[in-house]
């Protein structure tokens, strides 16, 4: 789905970057994984566990473990609530 069922389908949506949101969908299509890095990774987890897209989460997770520590995504959560 796309346009106004998908905003309908994920009320949050609106409150997430377009970029983020872009890249979001197109790792939930199979593609896009070039365009993940240490800039965008934190929003996509982020993302992922608001639509409880576990599979996803957990490959993000994976992908960011090999750049150490987590404390942008503590300071990232902390900005978002």
């Amino acid at each position: 789905m796309t346009g106004k069922n998908e905003t309908q389908q994920h009320p949050a949506i609106g409150q997430q970057p377009d970029a983020s949101f872009a890249i979001y969908h197109k790792l939930k299509k199979g593609v896009g994984h070039e365009l993940v890095n240490d800039t965008n990774v934190h929003e996509l987890i982020l993302m992922a566990a608001q639509y409880g897209d576990t599979l996803t989460e957990t490959l993000l997770r994976e992908w960011q473990s090999s750049c150490g520590d987590d404390k942008a995504m503590d300071a990232l959560k902390a900005a978002r609530h």
